[in-house]
């Protein structure tokens, strides 16, 4: 048993070396493909490495992420990005199981670090288990992803932005496992202009694609960039809801359709959505606590007690500020 680490990297002097210590020890070949550095990453790629290759970038990543597996001539493929890291613990853990070779495929964990609590999908980080990889972030997004397969040719990146191999895992029936095994991705580290710069640039690629073929995932991740990059809520609402329509990440899609609304100040237009999805039997931190607010606004004093102590059921990050509201409405519906 063998395993190939598979990167396509851009620019990325700073992080590229940090990442390959993380693994080095672990994985038998490395292959690191360019896509037009103009800064020390070649340089620094080929200190760990002689399968070094240029890839004349064609704004899909999908190919960029492909041509890196057609170099691999291990049995296992294990992609990371530059600013990602795998603690030496987990790397033992993913070899004893991939010694076990039951599955065909593993999703791990990705961590994406953020003190944002506002992101209705942000953790906040306990001690159990505990890393030092944490480095000190309060929380994360949890995002489980494929990032490990058995080097077969039909197991492939489909999309030109945020690529993934799950379409054509499944398409395969490939036999997944899902593994509590975290990807320390440190995409806040960068720069906010460099990564608002990468969203646009992701917006764009999207944006290209959508005039071909009307993709679910690409509305979805498109509205993404136009509600938290750009601002505008009225694109987003639109992205959102074609996302919505196709049947992708249905829910989600239309739990943000919703923020737009209240961005908009169109909060009954809001409601109305979280409504219907509450009614639908969904949950979510956020659809709970929105949901006591808009209530909260219009008086409607034990409906938004009754959604805020839901929001706190489910988990909502901030949950002092939770209590607070609890703790108000409590004391006002005493006095009445």
């Amino acid at each position: 048993m063998g395993i190939s680490l598979c990167m396509i990297v851009k620019d990325e002097e700073d992080y590229l070396g940090r990442c390959l210590d993380s693994v080095k020890d672990f994985v038998d070949e490395i292959i690191i493909v360019d896509t037009g550095s103009i800064d020390k990453t070649k340089e620094i790629a080929k200190r760990y490495t002689k399968s070094v290759f240029d890839f004349t970038w064609n704004n899909n990543f999908s190919d960029a992420r492909n041509f890196s597996l057609s170099k691999a001539t291990k049995d296992w493929i294990l992609v990371l990005d530059a600013d990602e890291i795998i603690s030496v613990k987990d790397m033992l853990r993913l070899k004893k199981e991939l010694e076990e070779q039951d599955y065909e495929g593993y999703r791990l964990i990705q961590r994406n670090y953020s003190d944002d609590m506002a992101n209705k999908k942000w953790v906040k980080i306990t001690d159990d288990p505990k890393y030092d990889e944490s480095k000190g972030y309060k929380g994360f997004v949890r995002n489980p992803i494929l990032r490990v397969f058995k080097n077969k040719k039909d197991i492939f990146f489909s999309g030109p932005v945020h690529e993934s191999a799950i379409e054509t895992a499944k398409k395969n029936n490939l036999k997944l496992k899902t593994l509590e095994l975290p990807i320390h991705h440190y995409y806040d580290e960068k720069k906010q202009n460099t990564l608002k710069e990468r969203q646009l640039k992701y917006l764009q690629i999207a944006e290209e694609n959508l005039k071909i073929k009307e993709d679910g995932r690409l509305y979805s991740k498109a509205a993404a960039v136009y509600f938290s990059f750009l601002k505008d809520y009225e694109k987003a609402l639109e992205y959102s809801l074609k996302a919505a329509d196709m049947g992708y990440n249905r829910e989600n899609s239309l739990e943000v359709a919703a923020e737009c609304h209240i961005r908009l100040k169109e909060y009954q237009k809001a409601y109305s959505i979280y409504k219907k999805l509450y009614e639908s039997g969904y949950r979510s931190h956020s659809l709970c606590s929105n949901m006591a607010k808009l209530l909260l606004m219009h008086k409607k004093l034990e409906p938004a007690l009754r959604m805020f102590k839901l929001a706190l059921r489910q988990g909502h990050p901030d949950s002092e500020a939770i209590k607070g509201y609890i703790s108000k409405i409590s004391k006002q519906l005493n006095k009445e």
